[in-house]
């Protein structure tokens, strides 16, 4: 059986997308939207969690534009 891992994804700067995918193997474009707009994220313990508020901050000020 699988292990099955819990994600989010956020919108995100589409010239910040990618720089995160090189720097973190628990970041990258996300696999079902726009890979340019769209990022996931790992939700397994690794990102410290002021990173993960930070993220989603940044998504939510995108998103409510």
């Amino acid at each position: 059986m699988s292990e099955k891992r819990q994600a989010n994804i956020l919108k995100f700067d589409k010239n910040q997308t990618y720089d995160f995918a090189e720097t973190s193997d628990h970041i990258f474009p996300a696999y079902h939207m726009n890979k340019n707009n769209w990022i996931t994220i790992w939700l397994d313990g690794t990102l410290p969690n002021g990173l993960i508020f930070e993220l989603i901050k940044k998504s939510y000020l995108l998103s409510a534009k």
